[in-house]
């Protein structure tokens, strides 16, 4: 094996390492940021629609609802990922402690 293939592997090792257990908590946290993107481009899509000179992008009704109410279950999901995040947390958190 070279030698620079053999410092990708040890350095993805030891990022895998350190990440170990944060990957749900990472995936909660872009989910949040994306339902509230999500909510603020309805809000914006709604506003469009009401003050057509505002120059905000218009928005169908519908479509701009849809969009707060696909937001707020990403952000809802978000909240479950969060929970089930600080679980993992814990059982790795109780597993080291034994290990010792």
């Amino acid at each position: 094996m070279a030698i620079d293939k053999l410092l990708v592997k040890l350095g993805l090792a030891y990022v895998a390492k350190k990440l170990d257990g944060k990957k749900t908590l990472i995936g909660a946290a872009g989910k949040a940021l994306t339902g509230v993107a999500t909510i603020i481009t309805g809000i914006v899509g709604l506003a469009g629609n009401l003050w057509p000179d505002s120059g905000l992008p218009a928005m169908d009704q519908d479509a701009a609802l849809g969009m707060i109410g696909v937001g707020a279950f990403a952000i809802s999901s978000a909240f479950t990922s969060l929970g089930v995040a600080h679980k993992i947390e814990k059982a790795v958190a109780l597993e080291e402690a034994t290990a010792k």
